[in-house]
């Protein structure tokens, strides 16, 4: 079972998550891998 590194509670709004991510890749900045 692969470890949980960022929890999400879908009752929660994004911004009130215990950690906030983010949801936008800016298309300026390169990736820096490919899956």
């Amino acid at each position: 079972m692969p470890q949980v590194v960022f929890p999400l509670d879908n009752t929660k709004k994004f911004t009130d998550q215990k950690i906030v991510g983010h949801n936008r890749w800016h298309p300026d900045i390169p990736a820096q891998v490919q899956v």
